[in-house]
């Protein structure tokens, strides 16, 4: 058996498949269940509710994070997050601290940090996914808005300026067996934390209200970018986005693996919530075989 220390207690690591190197994290089988030491059994079990091939299955391993609530590596496991401090994460709105249970949200990995996650089973380069995208990186950006966003605020009474935005874009890597890397090029389309923010929820026009929540496995259009968003209300650039949760995707085929199990984000004093696999925009999901929408996920915070 494999194990790790995380703040100061001895973890137990096991799971299927390779590891790097020198590996050390939080298996999590596939019962959905993280069997860890007492000391942090409550918080492994709160997020083990949101146990899915979907997103990774455990961090391998983790080193130079950020402090107080932004220095737990377990915060990247599970969906992105909804709500901070009562408000919906959404494009001009960025998660940040804990949730109401005290559970922290984000992690923030500084310069010379960094943090290894494992999907089980691996992600593939699928040319069924929308946009030819694989997987998706989110982060706590948000653009600048004409007023700060709160609670009440409505989506269709604040525009989108020219900023500041607030995007810390960090290097993005990965392998399939932990041995062999690919480092994509680091851009502010190709960062970890980078464009596009977070979209929890889609918003209802007609309401003027937040409507279903929006898919986390579906990249944003190809078409949109930041420079389009510029004087348009916040509700047209969420309708931009065409029901994507937002965050950055990447495809793997300039990396030329056909498949990958290991994403490694290196920090830059950015903030990492969640990484999702890409899925197809239809699949089965009845004996009678015929393609239906993929639904989404619920989201850290919220019942299923």
């Amino acid at each position: 058996m494999i194990s790790t220390r995380l703040g100061g207690r001895i973890l137990p690591l096991r799971g299927r498949g390779p590891r790097p190197a020198g590996a050390e994290g939080v298996a999590l089988g596939r019962s959905g269940r993280r069997r860890v030491a007492l000391g942090v059994l409550s918080f492994l079990c709160c997020l083990g509710a949101w146990a899915s091939p979907n997103f990774p299955a455990r961090v391998v391993s983790s080193s130079g994070l950020g402090a107080g609530f932004y220095s737990n590596p377990l915060s990247v496991l599970g969906p992105p997050t909804s709500a901070s401090a009562g408000i919906r994460v959404s494009l001009g709105f960025g998660a940040f601290g804990s949730e109401p249970s005290g559970l922290p949200v984000v992690t923030t990995i500084p310069t010379g940090g960094q943090i290894t996650v494992e999907f089980d089973p691996p992600v593939r380069d699928d040319p069924k996914n929308p946009y030819g995208r694989d997987f998706i990186v989110f982060g706590n950006g948000f653009v600048g808005l004409s007023q700060q966003f709160a609670a009440p605020t409505l989506a269709d009474q604040v525009t989108v300026t020219g900023g500041p935005d607030f995007f810390e874009p960090m290097r993005v890597s990965i392998s399939p067996d932990g041995l062999a890397w690919y480092t994509y090029p680091l851009s502010l389309n190709q960062g970890a934390d980078g464009f596009a923010p977070t979209q929890a929820d889609r918003w209802n026009p007609l309401s003027r209200t937040w409507g279903p929540r929006s898919n986390f496995h579906l990249p944003i259009p190809p078409t949109v970018t930041r420079a389009g968003w510029t004087g348009k209300t916040l509700a047209e650039a969420i309708a931009s986005l065409q029901g994507s949760g937002g965050g950055t995707a990447f495809d793997l085929a300039p990396s030329g693996f056909r498949w990958i199990r290991f994403i490694k984000i290196e920090g830059g004093g950015g903030e990492v919530d969640a990484i999702s696999r890409v899925l197809p925009a239809f699949q089965s999901t009845s004996r009678d075989g015929r393609l239906r929408p993929i639904g989404n996920l619920p989201i850290k915070g919220e019942k299923p």
